[in-house]
């Protein structure tokens, strides 16, 4: 034993060594002197980042690393009622029978936006039981080409009562075995109850993200980068669709999600679920072939129309903008708003939002101005018919696609909606909108422009501004609307003169095919 504890300090030396650089000859040559059973015993003593730099240094680790054990779960401390089988195969059956009142590590008084708060953190049950990966999830096993660290959990039971949640998603390594998914260390959850998601930078605090999920679905979660930006974004899936990623923004500042995040999994009752981590086909195929998840380089795309939407525009003109729903892909969506002759949208009667988005990005310039003879690009959107119940509300403004199907515009990264419970603007933000203006009912004509040459957004209320929303945006927008509990509204985009007499002057006339033309000519300098 002494001489094991020897081998892994001098492993340890190796790996970690400040003034030798990762695949120096030195440490290839420590390492691969070492016998494979051995290198084998060593790695199951190694913590994700040590695992990780071993990886660096000696190629022969990959292979070892290829074995199932170093991916399988496992709680970090003997739990009552917690069972692994063949590493992948997680039992909770913890006893539930306590399930009244909360237990918290902390009380603690935070400061926003100058008034003082008191939050619980740390905040479980007394039956709440989590397993982590014992590697990080960017690791697991996958096909060449595939950038994202990914999962799959399907649900065989689920616990019994609707206050014992079961929650997936990520965290540390060091995670608390006994706190929830979400509730603290970095973690965050996608909860099976009622599809909130809980987030412990923010002290556990749930929000609404996705629908429900129940025995016989699959949930997945995944890591990755945004191409072409430093974000790193939190993902989920449902049945092989996505469902949405964790808020950008909550207040007032973006949240990182730069950590080495490991595979989390909790319950606070008798549950029973079965992981793949990529030994298997994943459900959702961006984690089988390599394609960007979540088409993220499309939010980011250039101003210039394509040719699809170049010659979608010379036939029909203004009838090529309309509103589709926003719809799970591959999956049968029985909750998406119905969209009626492309611009009528009616609302289900569900309590998660919904929304539409144009079919068409709202402009196409590259340089802003000049195309068209449109300084500004606009449409309006009239409201007929109002939801029922407190939380009913609607969201009018601009997003990039992809969108999350269950989220109010405004709610996610690179989106901006005028609100109409309480007037705010929302601008990336999950919950803390800016005041702007009143707000607005059934008969109302709510507008929104965009300026592509300054980036600015500003919205207008029948007919008159109410000035500018957010400025410095350039983003490949698309006209979006979000509701939930059966609201109506209809769209226009220049079929019908505006409410808004400048836009009716600004080039928001029937496009023509000599336009096109025009704008193909220029494309082509």
């Amino acid at each position: 034993m002494v001489f094991v504890k020897e081998i892994r300090s001098s492993l340890a030396t190796a790996v970690f060594a400040p003034k030798t650089k990762p695949h120096s000859s030195e440490n290839a040559i420590t390492l691969q002197i070492l016998p494979h059973e051995l290198l084998t015993h060593l790695s199951e003593f190694l913590d994700g980042p040590s695992l990780i730099n071993s990886l660096l240094t000696c190629r022969r680790f990959y292979h070892i690393f290829r074995s199932p054990i170093h991916w399988s779960f496992a709680p970090r401390a003997p739990l009552d009622g917690v069972t692994v089988s063949a590493g992948f195969n997680i039992t909770f059956a913890q006893d539930a029978s306590n399930r009244d009142g909360w237990l918290f590590d902390a009380i603690v008084t935070t400061f926003e936006d100058g008034v003082a708060q008191e939050h619980r953190e740390g905040m479980r049950r007394q039956g709440d039981r989590a397993v982590v990966s014992r590697m990080p999830i960017r690791l697991s096993p996958r096909p060449r080409g595939v950038k994202m660290g990914y999962y799959e959990v399907e649900i065989i039971k689920e616990p019994p009562s609707r206050m014992l949640p079961l929650r997936i998603g990520v965290g540390l390594e060091s995670h608390s075995p006994i706190h929830p998914v979400g509730s603290k260390d970095h973690s965050v959850g996608y909860q099976n109850i009622d599809g909130f998601i809980a987030i412990a930078h923010r002290r556990g605090e749930q929000f609404q993200f996705a629908p429900k999920y129940t025995v016989g679905d699959v949930v997945g979660c995944g890591y990755t980068f945004e191409p072409g930006t430093k974000r790193a974004i939190i993902f989920f899936t449902l049945n092989g669709s996505i469902v949405g990623e964790a808020p950008y923004m909550v207040h007032n500042a973006p949240h990182n999600y730069h950590h080495d995040y490991h595979a989390l999994i909790s319950s606070g009752g008798p549950a029973v679920v079965k992981v793949n981590v990529g030994l298997k086909k994943f459900l959702f195929e961006p984690a089988n072939d390599g394609s960007v998840p979540f088409s993220l380089h499309e939010r980011n795309a250039t101003l210039t129309p394509t040719e699809e939407e170049i010659e979608k525009i010379a036939q029909l003109g203004l009838k090529a903008f309309n509103m589709e729903p926003n719809v799970l892909e591959n999956a049968v969506d029985p909750l998406e708003a119905p969209v009626s002759d492309g611009l009528i949208v009616w609302w289900p009667i569900n309590d998660c939002p919904r929304n539409v988005q144009s079919h068409l990005p709202l402009h196409w310039a590259t340089e802003g101005a000049g195309r068209f003879n449109r300084q500004f690009y606009y449409y309006e959107c009239k409201i007929l018919t109002e939801g029922l119940g407190l939380n009913s509300f609607m969201s009018i403004g601009l997003a990039t696609k992809p969108y999350s199907c269950f989220h109010q515009i405004g709610w996610d990264a690179y989106s901006v909606a005028y609100h109409s419970d309480d007037g705010n603007v929302f601008h990336n933000s999950h919950q803390y909108g800016k005041p702007y203006g009143p707000s607005y009912q059934p008969g109302v004509i709510i507008g929104c422009g965009y300026y592509p040459s300054t980036g600015t957004v500003f919205f207008t209320r029948d007919g008159v501004r109410l000035g500018d929303a957010v400025t410095g945006v350039f983003h490949k927008f698309y006209a979006s609307v979000g509701a939930n509990r059966a609201w109506n509204a209809q769209l226009n985009f220049g079929q019908e003169p505006f409410a808004y007499e400048p836009a009716n002057r600004d080039g928001n006339d029937d496009l023509d095919l000599e336009l096109v033309e025009q704008m193909v000519a220029l494309d082509s300098m």
